[in-house]
């Protein structure tokens, strides 16, 4: 776990390590990387790096958990100008279209799991900020964040991995597909939950209907 403060001088050596571990990734295979390697090449020391961080992987999911927080900040405020589900992904997607070495790194190093947490986290600070889980019932909230975060997640690293060689226009336009056939699938979920619940206020929760009761 990393446990940076926000005072100058801790920014700065957070700072020259991410750059030093970039620089080692250019170079070598993510699981070679050593302590002794990272700090000697950011020129800090040992006890600056025990400060900020546990271990090297700590220096990726600090720089993760930094950049979507950010980009959480920029989504949660466009969110007052525009609800649609394509503008807002193809915010999403021209955010680290413009800005994705951090990403790169997870990739490379295979931390696939440092950028569903950090997305998931930054989903939900959007729902806080905006009362979302007022409009969506609370035992499906946890599972929809899931879905799209993993969904995101999925897309985004393998548009990393081919070079982002397809538009954030084009990519937000995919993700919107993708977004309607969920909230179709919910619907439907929730249409046969109430029509479940309906019929077992009716029969009593014994699962059959009045008519079939007079029937038999």
């Amino acid at each position: 776990m990393y446990h940076t403060k926000k005072d100058k001088r801790s920014i700065r050596s957070c700072g020259l390590i991410y750059q030093a571990l970039r620089e080692l990734l250019a170079e070598q295979p993510y699981e070679s990387i050593s302590i002794t390697q990272l700090v000697e090449r950011a020129q800090v020391g040992r006890a600056t790096f025990y400060r900020n961080f546990d271990s090297i992987d700590d220096v990726l999911l600090r720089e993760c958990d930094e950049r979507f927080l950010r980009l959480g900040e920029l989504m949660a405020g466009y969110i007052r100008k525009t609800a649609k589900a394509s503008e807002l992904h193809r915010l999403f997607l021209t955010y680290w279209y413009e800005d994705s070495d951090i990403i790169e790194l997870l990739v490379q190093a295979r931390r696939y799991e440092f950028i569903v947490q950090a997305n998931l986290r930054m989903l939900n600070l959007i729902l806080e900020r905006h009362k979302m889980h007022r409009v969506i019932p609370e035992r499906y909230l946890d599972y929809l964040m899931v879905m799209e975060s993993g969904m995101t997640t999925a897309l985004l690293a393998r548009w990393i991995e081919r070079g982002k060689d397809i538009p954030p226009e084009e990519m937000a336009k995919l993700l919107e597909q993708s977004a309607q056939n969920l909230q179709e699938m919910h619907g439907k979920v929730m249409k046969r939950i109430d029509q479940k619940e309906i019929s077992s206020s009716v029969d009593g929760g014994t699962g059959v209907s009045s008519s079939s009761k007079s029937e038999v």
